[in-house]
């Protein structure tokens, strides 16, 4: 039996780790948009359902593990979801796998992934960010809590 101390590695390390041993592993696609209008679009290994009333979901956003200028280690799918409570986490089709694989590019918070990644953004119903149009199932949600 093999037995790791997490605090022994790295957070990179941890993450290879975890997506290693947790399979099947669904990814959320998740939409969120800036307050000041830019769509962002980006990929996460953790997420999934955890009550049905009310309706609620996870997804596990890291912090970036070198500090910026600004010394705000949030990515901006967090820092959009905390400013604006809306985001939509549209389910991911292996059709899909090309265009998520380019939604993951680091780049500025004033570039809209959706162009990046190919993928068609389409308007939500109740939420302001779009969703994924090639998604085969999407999931309008409204910030209930950041842990």
């Amino acid at each position: 039996m093999l037995s790791l101390n997490p605090a022994d590695y790295q957070p990179r390390q941890v993450y290879k780790l975890m997506t290693g041993i947790i399979v099947p592993r669904p990814i959320a696609l998740v939409a969120t948009m800036s307050r000041e209008g830019v769509a962002n679009l980006a990929p996460f290994s953790f997420y999934s359902g955890v009550g049905s009333n009310p309706p609620t979901v996870l997804f596990c956003p890291a912090l970036r593990s070198t500090e910026p200028e600004d010394g705000d280690l949030r990515k901006d799918t967090l820092r959009n979801v905390e400013e604006t409570g809306e985001f939509v986490i549209n389910v991911v089709s292996e059709e899909m796998a090309a265009g998520v694989n380019l939604s993951s590019t680091d780049v500025p918070p004033e570039v809209d992934e959706f162009p990046l990644s190919g993928l068609t953004a389409t308007p939500s119903d109740a939420v302001r960010p779009p969703r994924v149009a090639e998604s085969p199932a999407q999931m309008e949600c409204k910030l209930l809590q950041v842990i």
